[in-house]
Parts: C-alpha cells; sequence; structure tokens
C-alpha cells in the first residue's frame, strides 16, 4: 500500500491516536488493519518517518514483562517448587514431568471384550478402539474383511468401485471418455489447453531434419505432414502412395497405436514404411539406418549412387 492510499482510508487523525496508544509497529498494524505483515508495518514506518512522529514511547519487550515470573507452584510429580506466568500457566515444571504425569492421557489403559464381525469370535481389543466393526487377527489373514467383487465387464475379482468395473475396463468404457472429454473441454475454455490443432507450423524433431536433407539431396520430393485419414503422416512421398514414417524411442511404448494407424492407411490404399532412428555417429549404426534407407529406395523404385 502506497502511503497516500493509507492517509486516504484512516486520516491523520485516527492514524497519529493509534501510533500514540500502541507500543509498536504491529500493534498499530493491528489496531487499523485488522491484522499485521510486512507491507503493512512499512507503509506505517514510512508515515513515522515523512511526519517525524515522536515514538519514544516505543518498546519491543512489552509484552514480555507484562506476564513476569511472578506465580510460585509446585509440581505434582516432582514436588519440586518452579515459578511461571500468566501467559503459560504451566502445571508441571518440565517438560519431563508433564510425559509422565499426563501419560494416562496418551495411552489407554486396559482392554475390553469384542466379536468378530465375520467369524463370530471373541477376543480383547483396547479400551479405545472403536467396536461396530472388528475383525480378529485370521480373518485379517485371509483377507475376508475385504469385500470382493465381480467386474460387471469382464468378471475378474475386484474391490468395489463407483462403476462396478475394474480399472482397465472403466479406461475403456464410454462413461470414462465422456468424463473425459468434459474435463479436456474445461481445459480448453480455461486456457489451460490449446485444444486440437494441425501440425502446420511446428518445428520438425532432429530425425525429420535429417531425411528432409536426405530426400531433398536424393530429388525425392514430398508433402510433409499432410493430413491424410484422421492423421499427419512425417512424410507422403509425391506421385506414390508411400507414407514414410521415422520412429523415434517413443514409438516403442506405442506399438499398438502405430500398428492401428498403419492398418487403417493401408486399407485406404497407402504403403506405410516406417524406419527406426538410429543416430549415425558410428558405423554399426549407420550399418542399421542405411540398411532401412535403402530397402525404402527399393519400395518407391528409387535408383541412388551413394554407397549405402
Amino acid at each position: 500500500m502506497k502511503i497516500e492510499n493509507f492517509i486516504k482510508k484512516f486520516g491523520h487523525n485516527v492514524i497519529k491516536q493509534s501510533i500514540e496508544s500502541n507500543k509498536n509497529r504491529g500493534n498499530i498494524s493491528v489496531n487499523l488493519f485488522g491484522y499485521t505483515n510486512g507491507k503493512a508495518t512499512r507503509v506505517i514506518k514510512e508515515y513515522i518517518e515523512k511526519y517525524d512522529i515522536n515514538t519514544d514511547h516505543f518498546d519491543r519487550q512489552w509484552k514480555n514483562r507484562k506476564y513476569e515470573k511472578s506465580i510460585k507452584k509446585i509440581c505434582p510429580q516432582c514436588q519440586k517448587e518452579f515459578e511461571t506466568n500468566g501467559r503459560d500457566d504451566n502445571i508441571t515444571c518440565s517438560c519431563k514431568c508433564s510425559n509422565i504425569y499426563f501419560a494416562y492421557r496418551r495411552k489407554a489403559t486396559g482392554t475390553k471384550d469384542a466379536k468378530c464381525y465375520i467369524c463370530g469370535e471373541h477376543f480383547k481389543i483396547k479400551v479405545q478402539a472403536n467396536i461396530d466393526k472388528v475383525y480378529c487377527e485370521e480373518c485379517k489373514s485371509k483377507r475376508l474383511h475385504i469385500k470382493i467383487f465381480d467386474c460387471t465387464e469382464c468378471g475378474k475379482k475386484i474391490r468395489k468401485t463407483k462403476s462396478g468395473m475394474c480399472r482397465k475396463c472403466f479406461s475403456k468404457s464410454d462413461e470414462n471418455r465422456e468424463a473425459q472429454r468434459k474435463m479436456m473441454k474445461k481445459r480448453v475454455e480455461k486456457g489451460i489447453h490449446s485444444g486440437w490443432k494441425s501440425r502446420e507450423g511446428k518445428k520438425p524433431s532432429y530425425p525429420e531434419k535429417y531425411f528432409m536433407k536426405v530426400l531433398k539431396e536424393e530429388g525425392i520430393s514430398y508433402v510433409k505432414d499432410k493430413y491424410v485419414g484422421g492423421y499427419f503422416p512425417d512424410f507422403l512421398i509425391d506421385r506414390t502412395n508411400v507414407i514414410l514414417e521415422v520412429d523415434g524411442k517413443q514409438h516403442l511404448r506405442r506399438k499398438k497405436k502405430d500398428i492401428k494407424r498403419d492398418t487403417k492407411l493401408t486399407n485406404m490404399g497407402f504403403t506405410v514404411y516406417r524406419i527406426q532412428w538410429y543416430n549415425p555417429t558410428n558405423d554399426e549404426r549407420k550399418k542399421k539406418l542405411y540398411r532401412q534407407i535403402k530397402e525404402f529406395y527399393d519400395i518407391i523404385g528409387h535408383e541412388t549412387s551413394i554407397v549405402l
């Protein structure tokens, strides 16, 4: 808060009166704002310095002196005399005595009878334990206290869920897809997610740049990231129905999706050829990469003078 806004909000008379009646800037802040923090005490300090207000009555230690050690008591545990003040009002002389004297508050002594909710066996439990539904050790070891249900889709044994399905079935369900769709819609509306966008203008990866250079040097014309059948293939070779895909390590985790994608494009009349990317930094990697490039050239019927 700026000092001009501070004066406008409270006025000189109220501020000066609060400074005169309190012992420090923190108390003045609580008196005026109802709370204290760095900004509030800083603006009060600026006001005092600007208008040269006398603060000789300020005393940081006045709270400590307010509660002087004047009360004498006898510790009920060790029977020693000790001093305390009106603010703390201690009962025992130390933490050690307190832990011993008030031990009964932390630990319940004794046991009570209980009956197993499943087998009906009687046994003892601690006094503070809840006896609405208790289970003996044998039933717990056999996990009989856990209710098991059948998944409504696949029949797998599961614990009870809201949907009645196991995780795998629920992830594929229409209910989950609708929930995911609504969640993503909210994220797009809030600006957290950008939503569906084409790959137009997106920077190509290093493997894609490498093959863009290779195809250009070989004089093979192509279309990059053309929308085909709901997908954006890496390279669609001109005047052919051949699609070239360059697969990095991330494709090893999504083979099923790639197979589904390739099947759809193949049914549309395209030939999909995938090259597993190896960075050609040594002879072994070059050999693996160049072998795949040669096979690709054979598919599109391209002859090259370069020895691969």
